[in-house]
């Protein structure tokens, strides 16, 4: 899924937020609201005192889905599935988090998370890794 965010700063920060709004603001529009929740920046802190923040968790009948939103401002980003991933902008390249990775992290210390207070996630075929970002050169 790809989204397109207009450019209103031009501070990477504030446009990251603004794009993690929007995806929000998406979800609840396109989607029915009874038959769903979305929870946005997560954070969850393990026993051993890691810590791990998701973007966004949708639970719907279809399972939990753990969104990594990413905001590029310009250039385009590639690299392997799960691999490093360089950031190409003008003649520089910037190595970056590769997103599908660290959501797979968040997905991993959530589940550590959910066994530490006697909980469990459901099966784990009914659990999604989802990245959407803004730039459709990927």
């Amino acid at each position: 899924m790809f989204v397109s965010c207009k450019h209103a700063y031009r501070d990477p920060v504030k446009e990251g937020k603004r794009f993690e709004k929007s995806i929000r603001k998406i979800f609840r529009w396109f989607l029915p609201f009874r038959r769903h929740s979305i929870t946005s920046n997560v954070i969850v802190e393990l026993k051993n005192g890691d810590t791990s923040e998701t973007d966004h968790i949708y639970i719907c009948r279809k399972g939990i889905f753990f969104v990594e939103c990413k905001y590029h401002m310009h250039g385009f980003t590639y690299g392997e599935l799960y691999g490093q991933w360089v950031l190409v902008s003008g003649t520089s390249k910037y190595p970056v988090i590769n997103p599908i990775t660290q959501n797979a992290g968040h997905i991993r210390k959530f589940q550590r998370y959910l066994s530490e207070n006697g909980m469990k996630l459901m099966d784990m075929d009914s659990v999604f890794n989802v990245y959407i970002t803004n730039s459709d050169n990927i």
